[in-house]
């Protein structure tokens, strides 16, 4: 009989064992895709800018001081940063 008890011991923490591996694996897997996900929108956005500031009239360009156009183009990114933890 206690054979038999340590034997049920033995594989219930196995069994424990390979939850905790595929619960760590699975919160890697899903710690980098956040990651990647997060990186690629913002390469996308900042893309998608610079083409439409580079794509627009240059009288647009002319009537608007570059400082002002600089803290608009930032305080659009200013989420982004904080959600990938970047410090300006």
């Amino acid at each position: 009989m206690l054979g038999v008890l340590a034997l049920l011991t033995v594989v219930v923490h196995a069994r424990c064992l390979l939850f905790a591996v595929i619960n760590a694996v699975c919160t890697l897997v899903r710690a980098f895709s956040f990651a990647f996900a997060g990186l690629r929108a913002a390469r996308r956005t900042h893309d998608q800018m610079l083409e439409v500031v580079l794509r627009c009239p240059i009288g647009y360009l002319d009537a608007l001081p570059p400082g002002r156009m600089l803290n608009r183009s930032v305080r659009c990114l200013m989420p982004c940063r904080c959600c990938t933890g970047q410090v300006v």
